[in-house]
């Protein structure tokens, strides 16, 4: 409710799409609006410095922000020929790129919010790795590439070069 109160422009139109998000039949339709306000009310109470983005039309103003991210991302990418796969708000990269990726990020956010966010991953990268223990994670990590991978990394390398990590 909270994320549909901020991407609304007013209490009528949040209490209408929270209800309309529910299949008929769900007991959720039946929340009368002053229910909705005051688990709102009691939202705000607990995070008030949220208070002033609710019923604000924020949801489009923050996918552009999420976008000028991602494009900081990609764009600092393409200039490295790092091969990056954009998913939603993530991003993939090769297993011993993560650090550089996490840098990439840092500076994208930085760029379009004026601010370090924070970031998380599931697994190190190789290159977050110490270099006494590099090649034990290594094995660890290590997926032995396909024919067609080997075969698109060729072709990868042949359009746009090698990549420039360094």
């Amino acid at each position: 409710m909270v994320l549909t109160a901020i991407n609304a422009a007013d209490e009528r139109a949040t209490y209408q799409a929270f209800r309309d998000s529910y299949p008929a039949g769900d007991p959720a339709r039946r929340f009368r609006n002053d229910a909705l306000r005051r688990l709102l009310d009691e939202f705000v109470r607990r995070t008030p410095q949220l208070e002033g983005a609710l019923f604000a039309d924020q949801g489009i103003r923050l996918m552009n922000v999420d976008a000028r991210i991602a494009e900081g991302v990609i764009r600092g990418a393409v200039e490295l020929r790092l091969p990056v796969l954009c998913v939603h708000d993530s991003f993939i990269v090769d297993y011993r790129h993560a650090k550089l990726l996490e840098d990439l990020m840092k500076e994208a956010s930085i760029n379009a919010v004026g601010q370090l966010l924070p970031t998380s991953g599931e697994w190190l990268g190789l290159d977050e790795v110490e270099e006494v223990v590099r090649d034990d994670y290594a094995d660890l990590r290590r997926i032995q590439p396909t024919n067609g991978s080997k075969e698109r990394q060729a072709m990868f390398e042949a359009r746009v070069g090698p990549l420039d990590v360094s």
